[in-house]
């Protein structure tokens, strides 16, 4: 390690390093997506194959020679201050939605952005670029950087696939209760309509219905002509017409689901037969779930890929005869466990695999992260929202620095869970506390805008 003490000028000039790094990538990002290389389509795959492949290698490839039985203390720091950066971004994302004027359909979007930051490529690009030179040891700490940004990635992970912060986006984009509510007025005052008089059509009301469902949709509203033949009665055809033709006209609000009801054929149900609330109600309860289904169910979200990557990393690195099969360790000699023909551990061709794949996860993390904020947009905001977007960079990136050196440093004082002359694991720790949103929240909400309409969530987010 150099001991050399360090100018400002070079201090300046390492810090800009990442900087520059990452805005060439993500400016890659940009001009491929305008010229139609990285369509949404394509975006998605790439993220996928981050999520699903390359991040368990990364975190295979760090964890595993940069951990042992000796600090495993300094995985327990970082599970915590992960979870507790993620506590403190809610609160900032509660700051913001009570104080600012912000969408009424991005309330839980708000709470998201602050919850999750930008723990990945962004922290990853920095800790490889300045944990090269002074105070850092380059031999050790630039693997063993990573591997901490890793674990505060799968921390962040959990919560948002395993523990509902992925629900925070997707209300935003649910039907909202009082249209569902008027909705249901109408088809209700419609099907009274036809019990009482069959032959009387029930354009008006259907119209009504139209509009409704076709606003609740932001869609244009069609006309209302109401086609009627002998074999279909007018309220039965103003009731399909009225479902049927806004849900074919827009987009839906959640685009993996199929919307099927403008080509179902429903037959015409005799008034005596017409089913009713009492009729529903009285049907056979549900078959009792078994509790061991009840238990897979619970626990089958915690079986991601990278989630899974972490937890065998730290087996194998904490049993010292495993891991002397895929990195070279003092404590086991090789007398007990032959190396391979090339002098190196039987598996090592597994961790260079690894090694080989896990770096891309930064470079395609902003190569998307580029490709999504050349798609974005800042329209229909409401007034004063800058108020929103100003708060909420003070909270998340000058306040929260503030706390995260006041919680590194009395975690260290107080306990002995980081190491004194582990300086990689402070500076990860701090620099993670003031990282901004995540990118997987544009992802996210990509993945649940309608498509082929302006997303005032996404106009909201990219501000």
């Amino acid at each position: 390690m150099s001991t050399e003490k360090t100018g400002i000028g070079q201090v300046i000039f390492t810090s800009f390093k990442p900087i520059i790094k990452m805005a060439a990538v993500g400016g890659g990002g940009v001009i491929f997506a305008r010229k139609g290389y990285l369509t949404p389509e394509s975006c998605k795959a790439n993220a996928s194959l981050i999520m699903n492949l390359l991040l368990p290698l990364l975190i295979f490839s760090t964890v595993l020679p940069a951990f042992d039985s000796g600090n495993m203390e300094s995985v327990l720091a970082v599970v915590i201050t992960g979870s507790f950066y993620q506590v403190l971004g809610l609160s900032f994302g509660l700051i913001v939605r009570w104080l600012t004027p912000t969408p009424k359909s991005w309330k839980g979007g708000v709470l998201a952005a602050g919850a999750f930051s930008n723990l990945g490529d962004l922290v990853i690009s920095y800790i490889s670029t300045l944990a090269k030179s002074a105070p850092f040891d380059p031999d050790k700490d630039v693997a063993k950087g990573i591997a901490y940004a890793s674990i505060f990635m799968v921390v962040q992970l959990t919560a948002i696939f395993n523990l509902g912060g992925l629900q925070l986006i997707k209300r935003d984009f649910d039907p909202r209760p009082e249209v569902l509510l008027d909705t249901v007025n109408l088809v209700s005052r419609l099907a009274s309509a036809r019990r009482k008089t069959p032959g009387v059509p029930g354009s008006r009301l259907s119209c009504e219905l139209n509009q409704t469902m076709t606003s609740s949709s932001e869609g244009i509203s069609p006309a209302c002509e109401v086609p009627t033949t002998p074999a279909m009665p007018a309220a039965t055809a103003a009731v399909l017409e009225g479902l049927g033709r806004p849900l074919s006209s827009s987009s839906p609000r959640h685009p993996d689901i199929q919307t099927t009801a403008a080509t179902t054929t429903i037959p015409e149900i005799p008034n005596s037969q017409a089913p009713t609330i009492a009729d529903s109600s009285s049907a056979s309860p549900p078959t009792p779930t078994p509790i061991s289904l009840r238990i897979w169910t619970a626990l089958k979200p915690l079986l991601t890929p990278p989630s899974l990557s972490l937890v065998f990393s730290l087996v194998i690195a904490n049993v010292p005869y495993l891991k002397a099969l895929f990195v070279h360790t003092p404590t086991v000699p090789t007398t007990k466990i032959p190396n391979a023909p090339d002098d190196k551990p039987p598996l090592d061709f597994i961790m260079e695999i690894a090694t080989f794949s896990g770096p891309c996860v930064p470079v395609l993390g902003m190569l998307l992260l580029g490709a999504a904020l050349s798609r974005l947009s800042m329209n229909n905001l409401p007034k004063g929202f800058w108020k929103a977007a100003v708060l909420m960079a003070l909270l998340k990136l000058v306040l929260g620095p503030i706390i995260g050196i006041a919680w590194t440093t009395q975690l260290k004082k107080r306990t002995n869970w980081i190491d004194p002359n582990d300086k990689i694991l402070e500076f990860v720790m701090i620099i993670s506390s003031g990282a901004p949103t995540a990118t997987s929240n544009v992802y996210l909400t990509n993945i649940f805008a309608p498509l082929g309409e302006e997303c005032l969530e996404m106009s909201a987010l990219s501000a």
